[in-house]
C-alpha cells in the first residue's frame, strides 16, 4: 500500500467534504511528521487516529462519518501507548510517542492506578435537552451515536448529551478522559482543552463524528533513596508517583445557525 503524506487538517477537510470508503480495511499507515505531531494511523476507510501532546499529556483522536468502522476503543487502564500498540499491532512506536510516554510514566517509578468513576444515578436535571420529539433524527440520530460511541454508563461525572446548541462540558480532576462528539444537523466545531490548552478545533458537518482519548500520565512528587546499608546491597532510589490530575474540557462552538449537537464523555481520577 502505497502511503502519502498529507497534513491531518486535509485530509479531515476532505473526507467531511467528499465522504469516505467501505472498503476493508488492510494494515494502517503510520506516520509521524506533521508540526506538532507524536504519531497517525491513516486506515483505508479514511479515518485518521492522530497522536499529540496537549498540556502535559498525550490526546488521541479520531474523525470519520457515520458508518464508518470505530477503531479508536478505550479500555480501562490504557494509556495513549497502550493505543498505538492496540491500532497497529507490530508496528515499531514512534520515537516522538515513546519519548512522551516514558516521560508521562518514569521507567522504575512506583505508580498508584487511576481508578474509574462509579457511575451515579442519572440526574434529569444534568441532560436538561434529553428528549426533543424527534429533531434529532437527522443525519446523526442520538440513538445510533450513543450506540456506537458512548458503550459506558451515564450520571456524573460521566456524561451523554444530544442537545440544540452548542456548549461547554468541564470536568475536574481527571487523570483521563475519552469523549466523543458528532454533528446531527448543522456545523460546528469541537475542541479538547486540558488546563485550558487546547487542540487545533475540529469541523464538523452533519453525519460526521469524532472521539478523544486523553492520557494525562503520571505526577511525580517524592524520590526515596536507600541509606548508605541499602546502596552497599544494590538498592536504587524509587520515584513515588500517582495519576496527574487536570480540568478537561469538551468545547463545541456553532458554525450554522441550526444545530443539533450529540456528545459524551468518560472519566477515570
Amino acid at each position: 500500500m502505497r502511503r502519502i503524506e498529507i497534513p491531518f487538517m486535509v485530509v479531515l477537510a476532505a473526507a467531511l467534504a467528499l465522504g469516505c470508503g467501505t472498503e476493508d480495511d488492510a494494515d494502517p499507515e503510520t506516520t509521524a511528521s506533521a508540526a506538532g505531531e507524536l504519531a497517525r494511523i491513516d486506515f483505508e476507510d479514511g479515518n485518521s487516529v492522530r497522536f499529540e501532546t496537549l498540556d502535559e499529556g498525550v490526546l488521541v483522536s479520531e474523525v470519520g462519518l457515520q458508518g464508518s468502522s470505530r477503531h479508536l476503543v478505550v479500555r480501562d487502564g490504557m494509556s495513549a501507548l497502550d493505543a498505538f500498540r492496540g491500532l497497529a499491532p507490530g508496528r515499531e512506536v514512534p520515537r516522538l510517542l515513546m519519548q512522551a510516554h516514558q516521560r508521562m510514566y518514569p521507567p522504575g517509578a512506583s505508580t498508584a492506578a487511576a481508578t474509574t468513576t462509579p457511575a451515579a444515578a442519572p440526574d434529569a436535571t444534568h441532560d436538561p435537552d434529553l428528549h426533543h420529539n424527534g429533531q434529532f433524527e437527522q443525519a446523526l440520530p442520538f440513538q445510533g451515536f450513543e450506540q456506537q460511541m458512548c458503550d459506558f454508563p451515564s450520571g456524573i461525572p460521566n456524561f451523554k448529551h444530544h442537545r440544540l446548541f452548542a456548549h461547554t462540558h468541564t470536568v475536574t480532576d481527571v487523570n483521563t478522559a475519552y469523549v466523543a462528539v458528532g454533528s446531527d444537523r448543522g456545523i460546528f466545531t469541537a475542541k479538547a482543552c486540558a488546563n485550558g490548552k487546547c487542540n487545533t478545533p475540529y469541523v464538523l458537518q452533519a453525519g460526521a463524528q469524532a472521539s478523544v482519548f486523553y492520557d494525562s500520565g503520571t505526577s511525580c512528587s517524592s524520590r526515596t533513596c536507600p541509606g548508605p546499608i541499602g546502596l552497599l546491597l544494590g538498592q536504587s532510589c524509587i520515584q513515588i508517583c500517582g495519576p496527574r490530575k487536570v480540568k478537561f474540557e469538551l468545547i463545541t462552538s456553532a458554525i450554522s445557525s441550526d444545530i443539533s449537537v450529540n456528545d459524551c464523555g468518560r472519566f477515570t481520577r
